[in-house]
């Protein structure tokens, strides 16, 4: 589970707000790249969401663009899907 809208967003320089489920705490750095909202309720969102205004300067968003970038590209998620794929076989 690793949505792309997240991806696109993170590599566009664009902080993201989730919640701490699925793939998103593997994206998403607390107070980095984005927040992680820890309990899911619209509640918490809305409190996230509201510090994330009170913070914006906190985000660099040509770092988080850059870091998503080298990490996310196709070439280096292809390595890491051949790397993979050789390891199954091989431990076959």
């Amino acid at each position: 589970n690793l949505p792309n809208t997240v991806l696109q967003s993170l590599m566009c320089g664009t902080p993201v707000i989730g919640f701490n489920i699925g793939g998103l705490p593997d994206i998403i750095i607390h107070k980095k790249n984005g927040l992680l909202v820890d309990d899911i309720s619209a509640q918490k969102l809305a409190n996230n969401i509201k510090m994330f205004f009170k913070t914006l300067e906190m985000f660099d968003r040509a770092e988080i663009s850059e870091q998503s970038r080298e990490l996310y590209n196709s070439k280096v998620q292809a390595i890491k899907y051949h790397d993979l794929y050789k390891s199954l076989i091989l431990n076959e």
